[in-house]
């Protein structure tokens, strides 16, 4: 009988931590679809807004708009979630801890495990989506933007440029053309390139003709002569004259080193695996190349080392608000001097095939000490860099930071009314 008792107790008791997890699993999903959908409206505004002025400007159609902002979502989605992911479990912990939820956790018996495993749950779903977005659908997307652009470039030249008129294309490029064929083409064609501040490029030709090879585009100009006048003390003019010469349309949106060549970031990661050895642009800078490669793995890496930061710094019950606010400004200054030591070797990765390994070992030696914090072993080690690093800082910061939470869980029990209501 006793035996009895202790088995049904036990299954109790993991029945109550489950649902105890589920419930933390609950608020941290719902904090990131929050944070998630707000930070991805804000960039996806500012996208929005600068492409607004290339669509309307250029008569172009109110659906290539939406298009071309979908094209950029899986970009905007692979940078805000590891942001949106850090976000949401600072916000979840510091709420249960506020809320004395983390107390009654631990009073009740339960294993650190169950308040860890939520959210390492999320953060690998987290993990999973931005690894599928920057090795397979980023490099499509980015491409397919770029072709998008070079239509609406053509189209430009094509149908909105009136003859007579001096048109602005892109900041620092006008086309003058004196009159259309009947075939399409442009005749009196007068080309002023003013993009570069050292060095204006002015093309005149006879003709001018669009010209397509797969997904880019091309102003083909015929007979004429290029004047290349270049600024500063040493200023020089050239002049070539040419039977035939090609502007890459493209190289309007972003004027790479190479123009007319696909940026590393639009190929596919195939590609970068193998990359073809008399490709113009890997041969003028390859280091990209592997920068991109390493780039997109690493990405990967991320979101674990933010969950377990986050719960280093803030997963702990805290019994006042100003430990409180002491842990989470902590967990922010640790979670910025990790990204901001990758972007820092994503730039050497350029220059240095040595420091690509060191694209995983930041965010794995981040998830190891945070994760050893996260479970408990030098626990004493964290209180003491908040009482010494973030006390003044706390106090200084809590009546700001106590505006913010409120704000945000208003909005997080909006969010949750219109969750459950009823179709």
């Amino acid at each position: 009988m006793a035996g009895a008792g202790r088995c049904v107790a036990r299954r109790h008791l993991t029945s109550t931590m489950n649902t105890i997890s589920r419930y933390i699993f609950k608020q941290a999903f719902l904090a990131f679809c929050l944070v998630m959908g707000t930070l991805i409206g804000i960039l996806w505004l500012t996208q929005a807004l600068t492409r607004m002025t290339l669509v309307v400007d250029q008569g172009q159609a109110a659906l290539l708009f939406l298009k071309i902002t979908l094209y950029a979502l899986p970009t905007l989605v692979a940078v805000v979630a590891p942001i949106a992911l850090f976000a949401s479990c600072v916000h979840t912990l510091n709420r249960l801890n506020a809320d004395s939820e983390l107390v009654v956790v631990n009073a009740a018996g339960a294993s650190r495990w169950t308040t860890i495993a939520p959210f390492i749950a999320l953060g690998l779903i987290v993990t999973a989506l931005t690894a599928w977005l920057g090795i397979f659908l980023m490099p499509q997307s980015a491409y397919g933007l770029r072709a998008i652009l070079a239509d609406i470039r053509a189209d430009v030249l094509t149908n909105i440029i009136e003859p007579g008129d001096f048109t602005t294309v892109d900041s620092g490029m006008t086309f003058h053309i004196r009159e259309r064929g009947r075939d399409g083409s442009l005749l009196g064609v007068l080309v002023s390139d003013d993009r570069n501040a050292k060095e204006r490029l002015t093309y005149i030709a006879e003709k001018g003709t669009i010209a397509r090879d797969g997904d880019s585009a091309y102003l083909v100009l015929e007979n004429g002569s290029l004047q290349r006048r270049s600024t500063g003390d040493d200023a020089q003019n050239n002049f070539v004259a040419f039977e035939r010469y090609s502007i890459d349309l493209s190289s309007l949106e972003s004027r790479a080193t190479n123009p007319g060549s696909v940026h590393p970031r639009e190929r596919p990661t195939s590609d970068l695996f193998h990359p073809d050895p008399t490709d113009g642009y890997y041969k003028a800078i390859p280091g990209r190349f592997r920068a991109e490669l390493h780039r997109r793995f690493a990405a990967a890496f991320y979101p674990l080392p933010s969950v377990l930061i986050a719960l280093a710094f803030v997963g702990f019950a805290r019994t006042t608000r100003q430990n409180r606010v002491s842990a989470v400004i902590m967990a922010i200054g640790a979670m910025a001097g990790v990204r901001v030591l990758g972007f820092i070797v994503d730039k050497l990765t350029v220059k240095y095939a040595a420091a690509a390994p060191f694209n995983y070992a930041i965010p794995i030696a981040a998830m190891a000490i945070a994760g050893a914090f996260a479970l408990g072993y030098g626990r004493t080690a964290v209180p003491f860099l908040m009482r010494h690093g973030g006390a003044r800082l706390a106090e200084a910061l809590l009546p700001v930071w106590e505006r913010i939470a409120a704000r945000f869980d208003t909005l997080s029990e909006r969010f949750s009314r219109v969750r459950g209501r009823p179709a």
